[in-house]
């Protein structure tokens, strides 16, 4: 995944020597929690095949990571996300490897059952800080927080064909997941040249939410992927970036990041906490409800000049202080203290 590769790129960038070992399946994620489970009540014993698979795999899994750890004597074990993860497993890699463990979150911990692997880590990096004193209270070492970031080499400024215009022309681009407070600031900026890519727009409860709008935004039902994704930022007059229900305090998202990265002028909801990361107004224009967004949109395409001051600022903020190797070089600092 996107976030393994550019950790890793950061990490080799700043010296490190890195492998890195993929601890999930998502062909099987796919197949016992999406297709198979809607096939179990109609095919007897399906549940417990599907149940035993997925345990098998997961046995296979930590032997092939337990080896390969024994094999190579790491100064440092990284886990990212970890979902999957036992607390025997983490139990077992501290006992082979008698280096530090840690791990990083950029999504909620908690609606994965983190409590029992939390004595395990050495540091719990999380990307926002409202998780910081649950985590600690849950159990956790020592908590630190580590924000979202991008990578330059993929997110930046982009010279685009004829073609690549065409296809992607739009004063407002949205690049995300449906969500409904997502769709509550769509309704409201509609009736601009917006264009959304992303998944979960074509659902029934989109759809009515969108009042029938929804045809002529959406542009595909479909992954986006992060070159494609920054070739449409590059294009847009305005990137928007609307949160999920997962940032609380500071935690920005990496889009946050990846949309000034490219050189594109970026609109976003209000994230408490915010200021120590973007300065709202100077680096990047922040909206506290879907009508001052819309009024946010008229002021600032009308205004390109204003538009592109903040569009540079905002790049030349996220080069300094928010790449994927100022993160990695936080976090090695922490695991060297």
């Amino acid at each position: 995944m996107p976030w393994t590769t550019y950790t890793a790129r950061a990490l080799d960038r700043l010296g490190q020597t890195v492998v890195t070992f993929d601890s999930g399946s998502l062909t099987l994620d796919r197949l016992t929690l999406l297709k198979g489970r809607k096939l179990a009540g109609f095919v007897p014993g399906l549940s417990g095949l599907l149940d035993r698979l997925r345990r098998a795999w997961h046995q296979a899994r930590d032997r092939r990571l337990l080896r390969t750890v024994h094999e190579i004597r790491p100064d440092l074990i990284l886990v990212l996300w970890g979902r999957s993860l036992t607390p025997e497993l983490l139990g077992s890699l501290k006992a082979h490897a008698r280096c530090p463990l840690v791990t990083w979150w950029c999504d909620d911990p908690f609606r994965h059952s983190v409590e029992g692997l939390l004595p395990y880590y050495d540091i719990f990096f999380v990307f926002d800080r409202s998780y910081m004193a649950r985590l600690l209270r849950a159990g956790a070492a020592d908590v630190r927080f580590l924000p979202c970031a991008c990578d330059e080499t993929v997110y930046r400024p982009k010279t685009l064909s004829r073609a690549e215009q065409a296809r992607y022309r739009c004063d407002i681009a949205l690049v995300a997941w449906c969500y409904p407070r997502r769709v509550e600031v769509v309704n409201a900026l509609a009736d601009f040249d917006l264009k959304i890519w992303g998944r979960g727009w074509r659902s029934a409860q989109a759809r009515k939410s969108l009042n029938g709008t929804g045809r002529r935004l959406i542009q595909g039902e479909r992954f986006i992927s992060d070159e494609e994704s920054a070739t449409i930022y590059n294009i847009a007059k305005i990137g928007l970036n609307i949160h999920s229900d997962q940032t609380h305090e500071a935690g920005l998202n990496t889009r946050a990041f990846e949309e000034l990265a490219t050189g594109t002028f970026e609109l976003m909801d209000a994230v408490p906490g915010m200021e120590e990361l973007l300065v709202p107004g100077e680096e990047v224009a922040v909206f506290h409800s879907p009508g001052e967004a819309r009024e946010l949109a008229e002021y600032y395409l009308r205004n390109p000049a204003r538009r592109t001051h903040i569009a540079a600022r905002g790049r030349a903020r996220t080069l300094s202080e928010h790449t994927y190797v100022h993160r990695m070089r936080t976090l090695l600092s922490a695991v060297g203290e």
